[in-house]
Formats: C-alpha cells, sequence, structure tokens
C-alpha cells in the first residue's frame, strides 16, 4: 500500500463559509455538489458543484477516471476541511487509490460524507422579500438597513444584497408611482 507523508488535501475553488453552493437565477434548487477523487494523473481530491445545469457530468468521470461522491450543496467549509483530518476518510482514499477494495471503500466514504455539517444559506435577494423590507423603512434608512438585517450568525447571506435591495426599492417605487 502506498504510504503518504501526510493527508490528501481537498482542493475547494470557490470561497466564503459554502463553498460548493450555487444557485443559478430562475433556478428552484441549487446545484449538485461533490466530493470528487481525480486518479488521471497524481490522485487529486477537490470539492465542487456541477455548473451544469441538469445532469451533465465531465467524461473522465463518466468513464471512471474520477470517482464523485454527492454531498449537501448546503455543507461548511470547515467541514469539508475536516476530511482533511479524518482518518477513517483518508484511509478509504489511500486504499482506493491503490485498488484495494474500491467498491467497499467507495460506499464506506458515501456513509462518512452523510455525516458532513451543513450551513443554512440565505439567498440575498429571498431575504430581502422575506424582511418584507417597505417603501417607507428604505426611504428612512436609505442603505443603512444594510447593517439592520444582515445575518446574525445563524446563517449566511450568498447573493449581492446591495442589488437586492436596490431591485427591491424600485420594485416598490414603481408600485407606489403607478397607484
Amino acid at each position: 500500500m502506498q504510504q503518504k507523508e501526510k493527508n490528501m488535501e481537498i482542493k475547494i475553488e470557490e470561497t466564503g463559509q459554502a463553498p460548493v453552493y450555487c444557485k443559478y437565477p430562475g433556478q428552484c434548487l441549487p446545484q449538485p455538489a461533490y466530493i470528487e477523487l481525480d486518479l488521471r494523473e497524481e490522485p487529486e481530491l477537490s470539492a465542487g458543484y456541477n455548473p451544469e445545469i441538469g445532469n451533465g457530468i465531465p467524461v473522465y468521470v463518466w468513464e471512471g477516471r474520477a470517482i464523485r461522491w454527492p454531498i449537501d450543496p448546503h455543507t461548511s467549509r470547515e467541514s469539508i476541511e475536516s476530511l482533511s483530518k479524518n482518518e477513517d476518510f483518508q484511509q478509504a482514499i489511500m486504499e482506493i487509490i491503490d485498488g484495494i477494495d474500491v467498491e467497499g471503500n467507495v460506499r464506506y466514504i458515501e456513509d462518512i460524507l452523510t455525516e458532513l455539517d451543513v450551513i443554512n444559506v440565505y439567498e440575498a435577494v429571498d431575504y430581502v422579500n422575506d424582511a418584507a423590507v417597505s417603501l417607507t423603512k428604505l426611504e428612512e434608512l436609505g442603505f443603512e438597513v444594510l447593517e439592520e438585517i444582515e445575518p446574525d450568525g445563524e446563517y449566511i447571506m450568498v447573493g449581492d444584497l446591495p442589488a437586492a435591495l436596490e431591485s427591491r426599492l424600485k420594485e416598490l417605487l414603481d408600485v407606489t408611482l403607478n397607484r
């Protein structure tokens, strides 16, 4: 069996506390997220989301040159990064790379990934609309309202809050002016 001096790190392309969360405009659900073991050249672990709407996957995954395990799109960065220190996960990855009980280790990793912590994610547009921010409130506070409705730590905000507020303000102005 291959011996590594250190555990395999998981490459995460996106920033933020919910790095595998992506919901495209007009879509009801976020994109599918995954942990991937790329076996094409030097084995590499990564976390990401499917950039294609629908069920498209890269050819190299389809051909079995990489293994993808689905994870919840709301999985926290901290939880993904913790896999680099999870001895059971790392052992199973190394055994897959070495060709030892691949099917059993793939299933074992599936079980490990169901235990990852998730974080509540709120889209900025939904947050502004759900906050029922009135035109009067926006007029009184201007964009100081940003501080008032910032998330309180129980969830994170994704998207452009100022743009969402501006859009909501225009919507409210249109309704008021067209009365």
